[in-house]
């Protein structure tokens, strides 16, 4: 498959990020950038480029910015750009309703899967695919809790007060 870049492919980019954003009720501060900073920059921040005839995506990390996905086709590309926000919405979603003693990817995964079933029953299914993985490698551990979480609801519920 020949992959070539014009201006209107970055148009395209933008305004099919937009319609997927729109279905899941995005806010905008959670959208990413579609362009690289020009200096290196220690963010949080995504980003999704086209460089070099490929679709890129960015996550920002306290150690710098970091390629996530290398691809050519827009459909995997989106897979991982919103697998990867629908993490962070199902995570803020479900923080008010943690229980210590019921591990937190219950909670998390099936928002996460509600809203990529949204985007796409495909992608959905896929992240259903995976998380089934994980849980057979990593059966949860309820009864146990989360420290990590429930030090995080501490912050959030402080903050939120």
């Amino acid at each position: 498959m020949v992959f070539v870049v014009a201006q209107t492919d970055m148009v395209f980019l933008k305004s099919e990020f937009q319609r997927l954003a729109e279905l899941i009720d995005l806010p905008q501060d959670k959208y990413p950038k579609f362009e690289m900073p020009a200096e290196p920059t220690f963010d949080y921040d995504d980003y999704i480029v086209i460089e070099d005839n490929h679709y890129l995506f960015y996550r920002g990390e306290p150690q710098g910015i970091f390629p996530y996905v290398k691809t050519d086709s827009l459909d995997e590309l989106f897979y991982f750009v919103f697998k990867s926000i629908t993490d962070d919405l199902a995570e803020s979603m479900s923080i008010k309703e943690y229980q210590p003693k019921v591990e937190v990817r219950r909670y998390i995964w099936s928002k996460q899967l509600k809203l990529m079933n949204q985007l796409s029953p495909k992608w959905s299914q896929r992240l259903a695919a995976n998380i089934s993985e994980i849980l057979a490698k990593h059966p949860p551990q309820d009864g146990r809790g989360d420290i990590a979480k429930q030090i995080q609801l501490g912050i959030y519920l402080k903050n939120t007060d």
